[in-house]
């Protein structure tokens, strides 16, 4: 207990360092920058639709313009006032249109988003110090690839193709990808990518995977604008199920399920207090009340309306699952299980059924955000499909399955040799 205590106040000063140097910044390079982007057309809509005219292809410059926007404005405002209010130009609510008019016209009035920490957008006040918001599409797009190629070949290396296959078809059925051009959905993939790596390297010690993931739960309340939190902990807690199984000797189902929930409680720990510790320093340090903006937006996401049930948020994303695959993907498993069944895998395949059951049960608490926001929380079901086809891989004994005898027969060649 005390190494996490530790751990948290350590955390909240390192984000409150890091803050501060992001203040010091001088404003003009950042927004020349920030104006430079916006003139090569890469802010012109809200919404985006890429590469394909479905919802769940959009993109979000609206909340990418309000972190443009807060890296701009600190002029009129005190040290103070820039690390807890996050100040932002306000014209209207169309938020690419109101970046431009912050620019062109003299800004009268302001808005302050103080439940979150705003972590990405302190960064992006480093990164827009020397580059354009389309240089920096690009830089997050190849660290993040880099950071998923390193995970497929961590998997591959650890267990062989499929899960590495798996991890990529989740992630390119779930629109994964289009999470690597967006500023505030790329820090919540980064860190799952990087949480899932670690889990790779260190399956067997789980321990020090709770210490890591409390690390990073604390890191997704520091930078993450509830997109997708989830994942941070989802798709690592499936890696950590899936390579643990695949030991010699794994442990007995009751302890697997108390090291998953107790890792699971631990990310919490460093999710909720380090979100909380926002509110508290806002409510403490300045006039505004930090827990009273915090608890009215939650009930706000939380409460069912009139015209939104408790189930829409559940059913809006789970009509973004890749269930066709799945269902094809289902079938052949179970073919090959009734042929060759792993009788040991059910272990596995029930905690990682588990696992991915996980976004659902954060769909129907927040449903309202949940089916508002549908087309960006179904990539939570990145890790429900990934878990889904380890789960359905694991229950087929494939060495026996390759053996077989009619099996070599059925892949004979003309001349009586099989094939290799």
């Amino acid at each position: 207990m005390k190494r996490y205590l530790i751990a948290f106040f350590l955390l909240i000063g390192c984000y409150l360092a890091f803050d501060f140097a992001s203040c010091l910044l001088p404003l003009a390079p950042i927004r020349h920058n920030v104006l430079k982007g916006m003139e090569q057309g890469d802010m012109a809509t809200d919404y985006p639709v890429a590469i394909i005219p479905k919802d769940q292809a959009k993109l979000d410059n609206y909340t990418d313009a309000i972190i443009l926007n807060q890296a701009c404005q600190s002029e009129n405002f005190n040290m103070l006032e820039r690390m807890l209010y996050m100040p932002r130009a306000h014209f209207s609510m169309v938020q690419t249109s109101t970046l431009w008019d912050s620019f062109h016209n003299e800004v009268t009035e302001y808005d302050f988003y103080v439940r979150y920490w705003h972590g990405s957008t302190f960064l992006m006040r480093f990164l827009l110090t020397f580059l354009t918001y389309p240089m920096i599409r690009l830089w997050l797009f190849l660290f993040s690839s880099l950071l998923l190629l390193w995970l497929a070949l961590e998997l591959y290396r650890k267990a062989g193709a499929f899960p590495a296959i798996a991890l990529i078809a989740s992630f390119t059925l779930c629109y994964g990808y289009l999470m690597q051009f967006s500023i505030q959905f790329f820090c919540a993939l980064a860190l799952a990518l990087s949480a899932s790596i670690y889990v790779c390297r260190h399956h067997q010690e789980w321990k020090k995977i709770a210490f890591a993931l409390f690390i990073i739960g604390s890191l997704t309340a520091f930078f993450d604008l509830l997109t997708v939190p989830l994942l941070t902990i989802g798709l690592p807690m499936a890696v950590f199920v899936f390579l643990t199984n695949r030991e010699p000797n794994p442990a007995p189902l009751g302890r697997q399920i108390g090291q998953v929930a107790g890792i699971s409680s631990i990310w919490m720990a460093g999710y909720f207090p380090t979100w909380a510790m926002k509110w508290t320093l806002t409510t403490v340090l300045t006039p505004i009340n930090g827990f009273d903006d915090a608890f009215n937006q939650m009930g706000f996401y939380t409460i069912s309306k009139l015209d939104i049930s408790r189930w829409d948020g559940v059913i809006a994303n789970l009509n973004f699952l890749p269930y066709k695959f799945l269902i094809c993907a289902g079938i052949f498993f179970l073919i090959c299980a009734l042929i060759s069944p792993r009788i040991s895998g059910w272990r596995n395949a029930l905690l990682l059924f588990l696992i991915a059951l996980t976004p659902y049960v954060w769909y129907l608490v927040l449903n309202v955000h949940s089916t508002w926001h549908f087309w960006f929380t179904h990539r939570n079901q990145i890790f429900t499909t990934f878990a889904l086809l380890l789960a359905a891989a694991g229950m087929v004994d494939w060495q026996r399955l390759i053996n077989l005898p009619w099996l070599g027969k059925v892949f004979r060649r003309k001349n009586g040799q099989t094939t290799e």
